[in-house]
């Protein structure tokens, strides 16, 4: 069961969220894990007056992108759903939190004239941030197709950058892709893109009849030297001989630091095997070497994901991938069983540790399929679980998501209502236990409810969806 991210949950007391504290960069004991400030604010801290939803955290959790249908978040005020930069200044001094129209105008502060919406994605610096709109002047020339975009906002810029917005995949010529491009995953640097497209002008030769999985390397947004120009786009969602998928890629994807690396959802068989309809998490390597991240004599492949620990394919539909920064690790929803415990019959959450990274294969790893949505007794929840675009943290570690389950903490969960909870796989650590915190509580740790949880690169923060604003938490690690 799939969520739209727009339900109203149960209202929590404003007056008790958790108060933070100044870091300064010093390591400090974990603070308890909860709510510590709303996030769909104007400049003066008023809540946003209508709906949002889906956010996105920078690597620290201080900045933030999510789409909001509140005209009152900016001024001169909005008049339709558009997305939105928050600065939280959270845990810091002499800093005032600010809220931003990311979806404007490039070069302007003005609201487009078609709408913009998430999921949002938002590089690691705060800088750049991606979404869809369905405007026609967020760009120069005007836009004939929705299409999937960048902001710049021009933080921690050198002096001089003036914020803009610009299509997140062009044409072979630069210019706007003649058909429209989808939900934009961008990765951590916001060099690199991935979008769902029938375009023709993407890649020369490739003419899709089903929407295709496209990567495209981000020169015009991002000052990186050298850019892969000879990159421009390329097609993924290829098997190993480089067909096309025979059936439409589905709307998530997300892709590596250095762009090697792309994860994706279709029914389309690009391996050997897989059940005919069903949704499968498949993972290219494009053997793309940027960054430093080179590996010798490497073979662009295509490998399934949603398998269990000895390689069978899911029966049933995964969904929405998430993947560590070094693409070894990719997080999935899935209806299919694919270890043992997992007995409910509903969509859980699950990781699979590829044991290959931007540096090549992992010495002494063998791939596997772990359930996260679990018990602390390792039994499987009592009720649907998923997690959403931006659940994992850059090293793979820490994996947030949503579930109606009562029984993954020692702790009362009232029933009935979507929590949100970070699971420590302890993968990337040398010594830790496994364990899953309730994190959508208020400062008494009453449950609050919540949905659309995203989660920051260091795993200390996430954001989320709570009575129709979005919240910044604290994960308790």
């Amino acid at each position: 069961m799939r969520n739209s991210g727009r339900s109203r949950l149960a209202v929590f007391a404003l007056g008790t969220l958790l108060v933070g504290c100044n870091t300064g960069g010093v390591v400090h004991p974990p603070s308890p894990p909860g709510v510590v400030q709303v996030i769909s604010t104007d400049n003066r801290g008023n809540l946003g007056n209508s709906v949002s939803g889906q956010p996105a955290l920078s690597a620290t959790g201080r900045f933030l992108a999510f789409d909001s249908f509140s005209t009152n978040l900016v001024n001169p005020s909005t008049t339709q759903q558009d997305v939105f930069f928050h600065d939280s200044c959270f845990g810091l001094t002499g800093c005032a939190a600010t809220t931003l129209l990311a979806s404007a105008i490039s070069g302007t502060s003005a609201e487009p004239n078609g709408i913009s919406q998430g999921p949002t994605s938002i590089s690691a610096d705060g800088r750049f941030v991606a979404f869809v709109s369905f405007s026609s002047n967020q760009d120069t020339p005007n836009a004939a197709h929705p299409q999937a975009y960048i902001h710049d906002t021009c933080t921690g810029a050198p002096t001089g950058c003036v914020p803009r917005t610009f299509f997140a995949l062009t044409s072979t010529t630069g210019g706007e892709p003649n058909m429209g491009t989808d939900v934009p995953a961008m990765s951590s640097t916001g060099r690199f893109v991935v979008s769902r497209s029938f375009a023709s002008n993407l890649v020369a030769g490739v003419t899709p009849t089903f929407l295709q999985e496209f990567l495209h390397e981000n020169c015009r947004g991002v000052l990186l030297i050298p850019c892969n120009v000879a990159l421009s786009n390329i097609v993924v969602s290829v098997d190993n001989s480089g067909k096309l998928a025979g059936a439409d890629v589905g709307v998530f994807a997300a892709v590596s630091v250095d762009g090697r690396f792309v994860a994706f959802e279709t029914t389309g068989k690009l391996v050997p095997g897989v059940p005919s309809g069903v949704l499968q998490i498949y993972l290219r390597d494009t053997c793309n070497c940027a960054m430093g991240f080179c590996v010798a004599n490497c073979i662009p492949r295509t490998t399934l994901v949603s398998v269990d620990s000895a390689g069978n394919p899911g029966a049933a539909d995964s969904f929405v991938p998430a993947m560590s920064d070094d693409g070894r690790f990719v997080v999935f929803t899935s209806n299919a069983a694919l270890v043992p415990a997992d007995t409910n019959g509903v969509e859980d959450v699950y990781l699979r540790d590829t044991c290959n990274s931007s540096s090549g294969p992992v010495s002494g790893c063998t791939p596997s399929t772990s359930l996260l949505s679990l018990t602390p007794n390792g039994v499987a929840a009592n009720d649907t679980s998923a997690n959403r675009f931006h659940a994992i943290s850059t090293n793979g570690r820490f994996v947030v998501f949503e579930s109606r389950a009562t029984n993954l903490v020692s702790t009362s969960v009232p029933p009935g209502q979507t929590q949100i909870f970070v699971r420590d796989t302890c993968f990337s650590t040398a010594s830790c236990t496994s364990k899953t915190v309730l994190i959508s509580v208020d400062s008494n740790g009453n449950p609050v409810g919540g949905i659309a949880a995203s989660i920051s690169g260091d795993g200390h923060f996430a954001a989320f969806t709570s009575s129709g604003q979005d919240v910044l938490a604290r994960t308790g690690f």
